[in-house]
């Protein structure tokens, strides 16, 4: 997991730097909000930019059914401790498909309420990175009623001891702060 987020982090980093190097001018590139688009499209020919653009669409669409995924995993198993509303819809699995049938409809249901309100690519990239905040959401409100449960009973190397509920009320609040940021995102240009 680690490698993972360090690789991803120095391959951010590469093509961060890349963008800002490509940019052929920079004040004009901030005075007219220049977006990653129009920076490739400025480095590239009209052929090559369109090609990259529509790979970092099938990376972007990827990445969305993974996080969707990811979360139908997590609602599933907290549905299936019982720990959800409707836990019994979200718990049970299709005998015909062999999948929580329950949980990707909810999870897809979830996915399309900011349509609701919100259109465009623009908006559907909020969506789905708000998305990632519900699911550590969830996983961090089953941890704190295990904490209140009295978890974790063994002892272990690593412990917050009594800062763990203090750890897990901050992280509820940072994420139902972002959960509504990302509800309510700035009217934009």
């Amino acid at each position: 997991m680690l490698a993972a987020i360090i690789g991803a982090f120095i391959i951010g980093v590469i093509f961060l730097w890349g963008t800002l190097m490509a940019i052929p001018d920079l004040k004009d590139a901030i005075a007219n909000g220049m977006g990653p688009a129009q920076i490739i499209g400025s480095a590239f020919s009209p052929a090559m930019a369109t090609l990259y653009l529509l790979v970092v669409v099938a990376a972007i669409f990827v990445c969305c059914l993974s996080i969707m995924t990811s979360t139908i995993r997590l609602m599933f198993g907290m549905a299936r401790d019982n720990q959800l509303p409707l836990s019994a819809l979200l718990a049970k699995v299709s005998p015909s498909y062999h999948t929580p049938v329950g949980a990707c409809i909810m999870v897809g249901l979830l996915a399309a309420i900011p349509l609701l309100q919100y259109a465009g690519a623009l908006y559907n990239a909020i969506a789905a990175t708000g998305m990632i905040y519900l699911s550590y959401f969830l996983g961090n409100f089953a941890i704190l009623r295990a904490r209140l449960g009295g978890w974790p009973r063994v002892k272990t190397p690593f412990a917050l001891g009594k800062w763990g509920i203090v750890v897990n009320v901050l992280g509820l609040v940072w994420g139902g702060s972002m959960l509504i940021n990302f509800a309510y995102p700035p009217r934009l240009l």
